[in-house]
């Protein structure tokens, strides 16, 4: 996509399914005179355009469908749900505007049986398919079913989760495979949250979709000696992490949260922040590994998690304080029971 104004061109580097409906934003930020492009509510990787100045006369929208009055660049296809702001939407307010807010993936872990985690996130596009998960448990052990009673299946240990269901994992090699598509490859911003009841290994990953062992390519969720962190990796060894002195490693649920919103980075436990937020000075390059719940993605696959995980969801934006603790409470100002 292009958006060009007095002379000034911004390019996007993304591009459309002529088959699907795609959701493009683009929003001016005066006071740093620069824009940003959207689609489906993630920002272009090329991240923001400057030098983009717009007299205010150039403001105004002559035509829907073709540049200018130029029939050499008329719009073929269609087009609705066209919107026009006077300030510049944040990411948060255009991931609401593209599905309600609602995270890419997310996995409820009710089914109580079978090797699918299936993703039960809405999509904007019903043709799109969820993001289901592949349940690979460890050798001599099955996913098997809630309430079996067998010790050695991962749905019977995790069948009194924090809401319903969960897995059980058992700290070698019992793991969540999602794969690689597109919609999970976050860059500038994102959230990724778990309910977690942890009992062993010393530096488990949650969900990670990077190599956690060199710190490359992508984004991790892990716990870190009782405490936890978030990580982000370009493609080469630069990182960013996060960490939080907060103990979780004492066999209880807690809900945790990693955020990033191209500027900073935030952990979360229980609702509340649980450390400094820290400066986010790269954006991930989460396009080469595969996402995982429970173990490192790498090819050595690392760093087992040894409890139970419920409730896991993905997002393409930075969650609010506000809304990290709303989702803690289900949605109520206090929550009581479990």
């Amino acid at each position: 996509m292009t958006v060009s104004n007095s002379g000034n061109t911004c390019y996007g580097t993304s591009t459309s399914d002529p088959n699907s409906w795609n959701y493009y934003t683009v929003t001016r930020n005066a006071g740093k005179n620069t824009m940003v492009i959207y689609q489906n509510s993630i920002p272009d990787i090329n991240g923001p355009c400057t030098g983009t100045s717009v007299p205010p006369d150039d403001l105004i929208v002559n035509e829907i469908g073709r540049f200018w009055g130029n029939n050499v660049y008329a719009f073929l296809g269609k087009i609705d749900q066209l919107r026009i702001y006077n300030y510049a939407r944040t990411p948060s307010q255009i991931a609401w505007d593209y599905n309600r807010g609602a995270p890419v993936a997310y996995y409820n872990f009710d089914e109580c049986t079978g090797t699918v985690l299936h993703d039960t996130a809405p999509k904007s596009d019903r043709s799109v398919t969820g993001y289901n998960g592949t349940i690979t448990p460890n050798t001599g052990r099955t996913a098997g079913n809630c309430g079996s009673g067998v010790s050695t299946e991962m749905w019977n240990g995790g069948t009194n989760g924090k809401y319903s269901g969960s897995l059980a994992f058992d700290g070698s090699r019992d793991y969540v495979n999602a794969g690689n598509p597109a919609a999970l490859q976050l860059s500038a911003l994102g959230s990724v949250s778990a309910w977690i009841k942890w009992r062993s290994g010393d530096w488990p990953a949650i969900i990670c979709k990077d190599n956690w062992s060199t710190d490359q390519n992508g984004y991790c969720l892990a716990g870190q000696a009782s405490a936890f962190r978030g990580e982000l990796a370009n493609g080469t060894t630069n990182i960013n992490i996060v960490s939080s002195k907060t103990y979780l490693n004492d066999g209880l649920w807690h809900y945790v949260v990693f955020t990033w919103d191209g500027s900073w980075m935030n952990l979360y436990v229980d609702g509340v922040p649980s450390t400094h937020p820290v400066a986010q000075t790269i954006n991930p390059v989460s396009n080469v590994y595969n996402l995982n719940i429970g173990i490192d993605p790498s090819n050595n696959q690392n760093y087992p998690f040894g409890g139970q995980i419920d409730d896991v969801r993905i997002y393409n934006y930075a969650l609010t304080s506000a809304q990290i603790y709303n989702l803690f409470n289900q949605g109520f100002t206090v929550r009581y029971g479990p």
